[in-house]
């Protein structure tokens, strides 16, 4: 990597001498791997011109001779989205998502699809709530930072999602049916996003005030059809949780790293229709105690086909005639860049 050390304006996008040492010794070994670093970002997002500046620049400065690998997401289906990055991924790349979870959620399903072995992925957020970034990376870790750490991995095993026995997506982080899937399509709206983009340091609290005021105009008539739960009668709920990783929507909390367990997660069915039951489970989970059920798969058989809300990391989809929902762990899993 001659270019990179007289190159003095990839110089100037390092760190400390330290971090800039680490930095040029994990460039010249990918290079001599032949590892392409694959970054994964959304053109349209309301943080692009960051992703630019911070991630795209430096990127392109520390691989200038064809290591690097950029693909903007360019449809608004997520799974047209995945199928066209896993026909860019090759074995051995390093995938970087530099985005909200909606894109990270992409990238790691497009892993998840393809039959490549070593590719490793890391997380930089760039949206509202940044839960993938939260778990693995740090909200507030650079592109350095990852190049700096990409040995350090873990074996993180995501959930599957299946309608009717068909294959959904895979879910990383977390999956929720009822009031708060229904929630993230509130997002869609034009003026909100615009909203949202104006207001760079009052996202999380804007996000919130919106899902909340959704939450008061929907939970006296909003129900999930009764269904049995591993042959467990749920006759009254609004919500159903399955949770994965230590935290949802970035103030949903509980202790414990079951992306790690190739095997259980949390499932939590709830009624929020009283405000009492919703405000004692912001707490409990705001503490790290959200109330629920560790177990290694959940299978909701509803009473008749049904039309519901779900969402998984922030991607919304609502579902019609559907009579079954399975959640369980995939027997895939990701080898994800780890920095906390």
């Amino acid at each position: 990597m001659i270019f990179f050390l007289e190159n003095p304006d990839a110089e100037c996008v390092l760190g400390s001498s330290r971090e800039k040492a680490r930095v040029i010794n994990y460039v010249k070994i990918l290079n001599i791997m032949n590892r392409r670093v694959v970054l994964i970002y959304n053109p349209k997002s309301s943080r692009a011109c960051e992703v630019e500046r911070e991630v795209l620049l430096p990127l392109r400065l520390l691989f200038p001779h064809g290591n690097l690998i950029e693909h903007k997401i360019s449809s608004q289906i997520f799974e047209e989205n995945i199928t066209e990055i896993s026909k860019v991924l090759h074995e051995n790349d390093i995938v970087i998502s530099a985005g909200g979870d909606g894109t990270a959620a992409i990238a790691s399903n497009a892993i998840l699809a393809t039959s490549h072995k070593n590719i490793s992925i890391g997380y930089l957020g760039f949206g509202n709530f940044d839960d993938f970034a939260g778990v693995f990376t740090g909200r507030h870790k650079t592109i350095h930072d990852l190049i700096a750490h990409i040995s350090h991995t873990v074996d993180t095993h995501p959930l599957e999602v299946l309608i009717d026995d068909k294959h959904l997506r895979f879910s990383v982080l977390y999956t929720t049916l009822g009031i708060t899937a229904a929630s993230c399509d509130q997002f869609e709206d034009k003026s909100r996003r615009k909203t949202l983009a104006r207001s760079k340091y009052k996202k999380l609290i804007y996000s919130l005030s919106v899902m909340i005021r959704f939450y008061f105009r929907v939970r006296r008539t909003y129900r999930i059809t009764p269904y049995t739960l591993n042959e467990k009668s749920i006759t009254r709920s609004t919500d159903f949780f399955a949770m994965n990783t230590p935290r949802s929507a970035r103030i949903l909390r509980y202790r414990g790293e079951l992306y790690r367990d190739p095997r259980n997660f949390l499932t939590t069915p709830r009624d929020f229709s009283r405000i009492t039951n919703l405000a004692s489970f912001m707490i409990k989970s705001f503490f790290g105690r959200m109330p629920g059920h560790v177990t290694d798969s959940a299978t909701l058989v509803f009473d008749n086909p049904t039309e519901l809300d779900i969402q998984s990391e922030g991607e919304h989809r609502h579902l019609k005639n559907v009579q079954k929902i399975t959640i369980k762990k995939s027997t895939k899993h990701l080898n994800v860049i780890k920095l906390k």
